[in-house]
């Protein structure tokens, strides 16, 4: 079964990542400029331009190593703080011309460059370095004002939205009133003994290494259905983890009751290792010896009965898939992406069949109550999820699916090929040429997380 992600890198995040650095590099560097007096430390105009450089590297950080090209704004946010950077370093040789009493080097091309720019301003200014001063500031005004004005409306208009779309959360719901009765009959010690000598009458003869069915050539059919909590993209390693449950529901036939007989007691739970299970595992896992265990083995099973001879098990166990991903940054930064997480049992389809519970997509939950719809994930957008089915057949992945004379030629020839045929499919070395187009089928469960953008 494979499980598509699609995901989209979100825009309005990516935009804000780049101006929230440059407004705060813009206030450290257009503040100096508007002081009453130029005695301002040159240790700190110094600081200033480091905290430039490191707003930066860290705009150049965010891009994807793998990108093909440099987004217009990222340049455009670049090239201001490298002409904000240069503008410190003026406004220190500014700092350093009125402390210093000593002739200083380019005192005279300062005084120069300060006197013409005070002799085209309407009005008077005390010196030509004030002047100098006062237009440096506002050319690094306008220029920040002009790189930041489409990204601020956008900001603003995300706020806006998030202030109306916010929704209060319901008040809990009142518990159960107390009807004033003892106790101990509320407890009702009567439904635990009974409760006991259910899981006695099931499991004392119960063997879990049994497949629970009374024809050894009937399939033990398993519906799937996952639920997504959590999607992580590497973009450095091109990876992508996905975190959730995975539902599978299946029928036991050596699980039954009648609830007349036990009180009336229409479901139980109980540990997993206590009854037969499906082994699902991570095809295309990057977890490398870990594999084994993305898909945990404990959990516990909730048995309802369907009568005497046979009950539905239902069982939720956590899953943790870390999968390798081909990620194309070449439209950067409208990149769009999908990533495929493959699961497969260990067992044959002559034991075990996998079908999608009533094709239901996978559920994406990356949050509760009024954050249930959340679909973004640091930079990227989940566009859609979808799960389908995949049979594997020597090595090959197809959907179509076996017929049942496959099948039944892939049953015979189990016992030749033994446990590795399982998972591998038959050894070309050992067939002969009876036996050379038979095959063994495996259900692989192809779970689609589908474009991250």
């Amino acid at each position: 079964m494979h499980t598509t992600v699609e995901f989209r890198r979100h825009s309005v995040m990516f935009g804000v990542c780049m101006l929230l650095p440059c407004l705060v590099a813009a206030a450290f560097n257009i503040l100096p400029f508007f002081l009453p007096s130029l005695n301002y430390s040159v240790y700190t105009l110094l600081s200033n331009v480091i905290i430039q450089a490191t707003f930066l590297q860290e705009i150049v950080n965010g891009m994807p190593l793998s990108a093909s090209q440099v987004p217009k704004s990222v340049l455009f946010y670049s090239v201001a703080m490298v002409c904000n950077m240069l503008t410190l370093v003026l406004h220190i040789l500014l700092v350093i011309n009125e402390q210093q009493a000593a002739p200083f080097l380019l005192r005279p091309v300062l005084n120069g460059l300060g006197s013409v720019i005070a002799a085209r301003m309407p009005f008077s200014l005390k010196s030509p370095i004030v002047a100098l001063r006062a237009a440096l500031g506002i050319a690094t005004s306008l220029l920040y004002i002009v790189s930041a004005y489409m990204k601020l409306i956008i900001l603003c208009f995300a706020c806006i939205c998030s202030v109306f779309m916010y929704v209060k959360a319901e008040e809990e719901p009142e518990g159960i009133d107390d009807q004033g009765g003892n106790p101990e009959e509320v407890y009702n010690k009567t439904y635990r003994e009974y409760h006991t000598y259910l899981e006695i009458a099931l499991f004392t003869e119960y063997k879990k290494s049994r497949r629970p069915v009374r024809t050894s050539s009937t399939s033990t059919n398993v519906t799937v259905h996952f639920d997504i909590h959590h999607v992580s993209i590497n973009q450095n390693e091109q990876t992508m983890t996905v975190h959730g449950t995975v539902l599978m529901k299946w029928l036991d036939e050596f699980l039954g009751w009648d609830p007349q007989d036990f009180k009336g007691i229409e479901f139980i739970s109980c540990p997993e290792w206590r009854v037969w299970r499906p082994k699902i595992r991570v095809a295309n896992s990057a977890s490398g010896v870990f594999s084994n265990y993305e898909v945990a083995s404990y959990a516990h099973v909730l048995v309802k009965t369907l009568g005497k001879e046979q009950a539905m098990l239902s069982m939720y166990p956590l899953f943790s898939a870390k999968v390798g991903c081909n990620l194309d940054f070449s439209t950067f930064p409208e990149d769009a992406h999908s990533c495929t997480v493959s699961f497969f049992t260990k067992q044959s389809m002559n034991e075990v069949r996998l079908a999608v519970l009533n094709d239901m997509a996978p559920t994406v939950n990356l949050g509760w109550d009024a954050q249930s719809n959340k679909r973004i994930i640091s930079d990227f957008e989940i566009l859609n999820v979808s799960s389908e089915l995949f049979y594997y057949r020597n090595g090959d992945i197809t959907a179509l699916e076996p017929s049942k004379n496959e099948l039944s030629s892939a049953c015979d020839g189990k016992d030749e090929y033994g446990e590795a045929a399982k998972i591998s499919g038959p050894n070309k070395a050992a067939q002969t040429e009876k036996d050379k187009d038979d095959d063994l089928y495996l259900q692989h469960p192809h779970a689609r997380i589908g474009s991250i953008r």
